[in-house]
Parts: C-alpha cells; sequence; structure tokens
C-alpha cells in the first residue's frame, strides 16, 4: 500500500490490508437510458469513470436539451465503500497506518466486515476535487481510490454472534416473560447511567 504513487494510477495493483469500516449499499448507475420529452426518441448512454455523458441534442427532432434521464429503464449495480487500513504487521516502526478507499461491485458487495484481512486486486484510480463546491477551479491535489475487481480473504473475523442459534421473535417474548425480574430489568435499562432512581424510573 505504501508503494503506491503516481506511475499506478490506472494500472492494475494488489494490496493486502484489513478493513476499518464498510459502508452502506448504494446504487451506481451503469447503463443510463434517455428519453426526448418532445419526440419521446431514447438514447442509451453507457457510463464511464462514474461520469454521466448526458446528450444535448436528440438524434430524431433535433431539439437541444429535450433529453430526460428514465430510471426505471436505466441499469443499476450495487456499490459499497471500504476502507482498508495496512496490517499491524506490515507498519514500520514510529509511522502512522496508511488507509485507502476501495469500491466494490455487485457480487463483491456485503461480503466483508471490518477485522477481516483481505488481499485486493483492482484498478488504481485519481480523480480530481474542486476547492469550491460552487466553482468549477480544481484542486491540484487529486483522491485515491481502488476499484475492486477481485478480492480474497486471508483471515476473517471470527464473532461469538455467529456462535448464536437463531431464535424466532415469539421464543424470545415466552423467555422474557418467564424470567421473574422481567421488571426489574426493564426498570434498569432506563437511563443506566443514572445510578438508583429506581422510584423514578418506575414511574
Amino acid at each position: 500500500m505504501r508503494q503506491l504513487g503516481p506511475d499506478h494510477i490506472d494500472s492494475l495493483v494488489s494490496i493486502k490490508g484489513m478493513v476499518i469500516r464498510c459502508g452502506a449499499l448504494v446504487p451506481q448507475l451503469q447503463v443510463a437510458y434517455f428519453a426526448c420529452t418532445l419526440c419521446n426518441d431514447s438514447q442509451v448512454v453507457p457510463i464511464y469513470a462514474s461520469y454521466i455523458n448526458e446528450p444535448v441534442i436528440c438524434t430524431h427532432c433535433k431539439q437541444k436539451y429535450t433529453m430526460q434521464l428514465i430510471h426505471n429503464r436505466s441499469t443499476f449495480s450495487d456499490k459499497q465503500v471500504v476502507r482498508i487500513q495496512e496490517t499491524p504487521d506490515s507498519i514500520p516502526d514510529g509511522e502512522t497506518p496508511h488507509t485507502i478507499t476501495v469500491y466494490t461491485y455487485d457480487d463483491m458487495v456485503d461480503t466483508i466486515r471490518p477485522g477481516d484481512r483481505l488481499q485486493i486486486t483492482g484498478i488504481y484510480r485519481a480523480t480530481a476535487t474542486r476547492c469550491n463546491p460552487r466553482k468549477r477551479t480544481l484542486s491540484s491535489v487529486f483522491r485515491t481510490y481502488i476499484d475492486a475487481i477481485h478480492f480474497t480473504i486471508l483471515q476473517g473475523v471470527d464473532t461469538k454472534l455467529s456462535k448464536i442459534p437463531e431464535l424466532s421473535r415469539r421464543d424470545v417474548f415466552e423467555t422474557f416473560a418467564k424470567n421473574p425480574a422481567t421488571y426489574e430489568t426493564l426498570v434498569a435499562s432506563f437511563a443506566p447511567s443514572v445510578f438508583g432512581m429506581e422510584d423514578v424510573k418506575r414511574g
């Protein structure tokens, strides 16, 4: 991860790291479907590098700025943002760990969790950022990320929750109702950081 530099942009790279954060699943447009609001003619535009090349002129009626994006006719894919950090054994003494953003797609989304150690293969990308969202001026410092193509889980997280058998909601309620200390448990769950004052918590 530390060896990645400007020479590796738009190149196939492979890194090892540990997952420290997984974002929510979001839809990403893959093929945009545009329809003319005047003649209803359609155009299909593929997406490259997350940019939509919106058609300006309708190829049928030759009118400008009449093409409208039709969401339910377009093609979307799943996307998830994952934050990867260097593994503790690869960090030099006295150095802070490096991190990088990885974008996963389709079958790769929602298959890893924080703590997993991975080997990721993907395309090293760089994108420009704006100095001010209201201006067109771009910053000279680019933001880098990796478009994941494949990853291998080298070491997964073994949590205790995976060993607990799933119970139905009815079983949980019945077990809770049979407990003679149910009322005291409910009282203790109100403002647990406040010691005592059980009479106030009972209402």
